[in-house]
Protein backbone atom coordinates (compact mmCIF):
# COMPACT_ATOMS: atom_id res chain seq x y z
CA UNK A 1 0.00 0.00 0.00
CA UNK A 2 0.97 3.47 -1.19
CA UNK A 3 1.95 6.05 1.14
CA UNK A 4 -1.20 8.52 -0.21
CA UNK A 5 -3.51 5.58 0.18
CA UNK A 6 -2.70 5.34 3.84
CA UNK A 7 -2.78 8.86 4.27
CA UNK A 8 -6.30 9.18 2.77
CA UNK A 9 -7.87 6.51 4.59
CA UNK A 10 -6.66 7.79 7.90
CA UNK A 11 -8.20 10.90 7.08
CA UNK A 12 -11.31 9.48 6.29
CA UNK A 13 -11.76 7.43 9.19
CA UNK A 14 -10.97 10.45 11.28
CA UNK A 15 -13.70 12.30 9.91
CA UNK A 16 -16.30 9.08 10.26
CA UNK A 17 -15.13 9.21 14.10
CA UNK A 18 -15.56 12.85 14.31
CA UNK A 19 -19.23 12.39 12.58
CA UNK A 20 -20.32 9.43 15.02
CA UNK A 21 -18.81 11.26 18.31
CA UNK A 22 -21.10 14.40 17.01
CA UNK A 23 -24.26 12.23 16.49
CA UNK A 24 -24.15 10.09 19.60
CA UNK A 25 -23.08 13.13 21.76
CA UNK A 26 -26.70 14.64 20.68
CA UNK A 27 -28.63 11.36 21.37
CA UNK A 28 -27.32 11.55 25.05
CA UNK A 29 -29.76 13.06 27.04
CA UNK A 30 -29.40 13.77 30.75
CA UNK A 31 -32.34 12.76 32.97
CA UNK A 32 -33.92 15.30 35.60
CA UNK A 33 -32.68 15.07 38.98
CA UNK A 34 -34.92 16.27 41.98
CA UNK A 35 -32.79 18.38 43.82
CA UNK A 36 -33.90 16.88 47.05
CA UNK A 37 -32.67 12.86 45.35
CA UNK A 38 -29.18 14.75 44.66
CA UNK A 39 -26.73 12.59 46.91
CA UNK A 40 -22.90 12.12 47.25
CA UNK A 41 -22.90 9.10 45.18
CA UNK A 42 -24.06 11.52 42.06
CA UNK A 43 -20.42 13.00 42.88
CA UNK A 44 -18.70 14.15 39.90
CA UNK A 45 -21.47 12.76 37.66
CA UNK A 46 -23.20 15.22 35.30
CA UNK A 47 -26.86 16.07 35.87
CA UNK A 48 -29.70 18.05 34.99
CA UNK A 49 -32.34 20.04 37.09
CA UNK A 50 -35.00 22.17 36.92
CA UNK A 51 -35.88 25.29 39.58
CA UNK A 52 -36.01 28.58 40.81
CA UNK A 53 -32.88 30.83 41.40
CA UNK A 54 -33.63 32.30 44.75
CA UNK A 55 -30.23 34.12 45.37
CA UNK A 56 -27.46 35.67 43.27
CA UNK A 57 -24.43 36.74 44.68
CA UNK A 58 -20.59 37.66 42.39
CA UNK A 59 -17.44 37.84 43.36
CA UNK A 60 -15.48 38.79 40.53
CA UNK A 61 -15.32 36.20 38.37
CA UNK A 62 -17.68 33.58 40.19
CA UNK A 63 -21.27 33.96 40.67
CA UNK A 64 -23.10 31.63 43.43
CA UNK A 65 -26.81 30.91 42.90
CA UNK A 66 -29.53 29.17 45.13
CA UNK A 67 -31.21 27.15 43.25
CA UNK A 68 -34.45 25.40 45.26
CA UNK A 69 -37.45 23.13 43.57
CA UNK A 70 -40.47 21.43 45.67
CA UNK A 71 -37.93 18.59 47.01
CA UNK A 72 -35.04 21.12 48.17
CA UNK A 73 -32.26 23.18 47.47
CA UNK A 74 -28.55 23.37 46.22
CA UNK A 75 -25.71 25.97 45.58
CA UNK A 76 -24.73 26.55 41.94
CA UNK A 77 -21.10 27.60 40.98
CA UNK A 78 -21.22 29.42 37.70
CA UNK A 79 -17.36 30.18 36.70
CA UNK A 80 -18.11 31.99 33.37
CA UNK A 81 -21.56 34.03 32.76
CA UNK A 82 -22.48 35.11 29.58
CA UNK A 83 -25.42 36.50 29.94
CA UNK A 84 -27.20 38.96 32.56
CA UNK A 85 -28.70 36.09 35.42
CA UNK A 86 -31.35 37.21 37.61
CA UNK A 87 -33.99 35.55 40.21
CA UNK A 88 -36.30 33.47 38.00
CA UNK A 89 -38.46 31.09 38.52
CA UNK A 90 -38.53 28.82 35.79
CA UNK A 91 -34.45 27.38 35.39
CA UNK A 92 -32.81 24.46 33.35
CA UNK A 93 -29.55 23.84 35.24
CA UNK A 94 -26.66 21.15 33.82
CA UNK A 95 -23.71 20.26 35.64
CA UNK A 96 -21.36 18.82 37.58
CA UNK A 97 -22.34 17.42 41.20
CA UNK A 98 -19.46 18.55 43.88
CA UNK A 99 -18.78 18.76 47.42
CA UNK A 100 -17.51 22.00 49.37
CA UNK A 101 -16.91 22.16 52.55
CA UNK A 102 -19.38 19.20 52.99
CA UNK A 103 -22.37 20.61 50.98
CA UNK A 104 -23.15 18.95 47.95
CA UNK A 105 -23.30 21.98 45.17
CA UNK A 106 -23.15 21.87 41.14
CA UNK A 107 -20.53 23.45 38.88
CA UNK A 108 -23.04 24.40 36.10
CA UNK A 109 -22.07 23.55 32.58
CA UNK A 110 -25.13 25.22 30.98
CA UNK A 111 -27.87 27.57 32.42
CA UNK A 112 -31.40 27.86 30.04
CA UNK A 113 -34.60 30.15 31.54
CA UNK A 114 -37.65 28.76 30.83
Amino acid sequence: MQEKDIIKISLFCSLLGIVLLYLTSSLVNLKYHDIGDITKENLNEVIRIKGEINSLRTIKTVTMAKVKDQTGSIDIVIFKNDKDLKKVKNVEIEGKVTEYEGKLELIANSITEK
